[in-house]
C-alpha cells in the first residue's frame, strides 16, 4: 500500500516539521492579538513571522503546524474558521464559540472518513479500516 508522506513530515505528530523556536515566535506575535476583534489573518501572521531573520523561509504548512503545537500545549489560539484570522481567546465565550466550530469541523471530517471507508471496503473487498483517531 502506498501512502503519501512528505519528506518534511514529523512522524511523531503527523504534521510538517516545525523549525526550532517557531512556535515561540508565533506565540509572541499572537500575544498582541487577544480577542476576536484583534484577529490577524494567516497571511499577515506568516508575513510577520517571515520578518524575523530566523524564519524568512517558513511555509504556510509550518506555520499551521506551529499553531497546532501551541494548541497541543493548551494555548487558547482561536480562529473563526472563515478566514478572519487567528487570535488569543480574550473571553471564555470566544473560546467556547471557537471550540464549538472546531469540534463540529472535526466531526464532519470523521463522518466523511467513515463513509469513504465504507465505500473502500465495498469497492476493494477489504477488511474494516483501522481507526487511528479512537
Amino acid at each position: 500500500m502506498t501512502t503519501f508522506e512528505p519528506a518534511y513530515l514529523d512522524q511523531s505528530t503527523n504534521r510538517p516539521a516545525v523549525p526550532d523556536g517557531l512556535s515561540r515566535e508565533v506565540e509572541y506575535i499572537l500575544a498582541g492579538h487577544k480577542g476576536s476583534d484583534r484577529a490577524i489573518t494567516r497571511k499577515d501572521l506568516l508575513n510577520q513571522v517571515r520578518q524575523s531573520r530566523n524564519y524568512r523561509t517558513v511555509t504556510d504548512e509550518q506555520l499551521r503546524a506551529a499553531i497546532g503545537e501551541l494548541r497541543d500545549r493548551g494555548r487558547l489560539i482561536c480562529n473563526d474558521l472563515s478566514g478572519n484570522g487567528y487570535f488569543w481567546a480574550g473571553t471564555l465565550g470566544e473560546y467556547q464559540a471557537f471550540r464549538a466550530a472546531y469540534v463540529a469541523y472535526a466531526e464532519t471530517i470523521w463522518k466523511r472518513a467513515r463513509k469513504m471507508d465504507q465505500e473502500a471496503r465495498e469497492k476493494f473487498d477489504s477488511e474494516p479500516m483501522q481507526n487511528k483517531l479512537l
